[in-house]
């Protein structure tokens, strides 16, 4: 008596069908962490890391200020403004994007929720650009000063 298979249950898999998968898979992971790599090499090569360096009463962003960076950015900034920071310069700023900008907004807005203010220093040759591209200088300016 011969039984009929089973409805719903899926035929087995030969061993080299699953073996020939998982290669496949694992030469896609490797391509992909290979391709990663290469990238933070890369990144590495032509970027310096922003970084957040503090004087006495104010603090200078220097190199990108990118998604990629901001939340980093976002920790050493609050640490800074709880510290009794009130001046960043941006001067040190190669290049920022929206959520570069983002950032800068509310960083500003944190001390002002408080009755305190920050103030922005060399703001002029990439962050002012940009900020006007996206609308945003009206509110970055008032906060602007000249270099410190």
């Amino acid at each position: 008596m011969a039984t009929a298979p089973r409805q719903g249950r899926k035929p087995a898999r030969s061993t080299a069908t699953r073996r020939g998968r998982s290669a496949a898979r694992a030469a896609v992971a490797d391509s992909r962490s290979t391709a990663a790599s290469t990238a933070v090499a890369s990144r590495d090569v032509t970027a310096p890391a922003a970084s957040v360096a503090p004087t006495e009463c104010s603090c200078a962003l220097q190199g990108p200020l990118q998604i990629r960076d901001v939340t980093e950015r976002a920790a050493e900034l609050r640490q800074a403004l709880a510290a009794g920071i009130r001046h960043i310069d941006l001067g040190g700023i190669t290049v920022i994007d929206t959520a570069g900008l983002q950032l800068l907004v509310a960083v500003a807005r944190e001390p002002a929720q408080n009755g305190g203010r920050v103030t922005l220093g060399n703001a002029g040759a990439v962050v002012m650009p940009a900020a006007a591209a996206l609308g945003l200088d009206v509110v970055l300016a008032p906060l602007c000063t000249e270099a410190a």
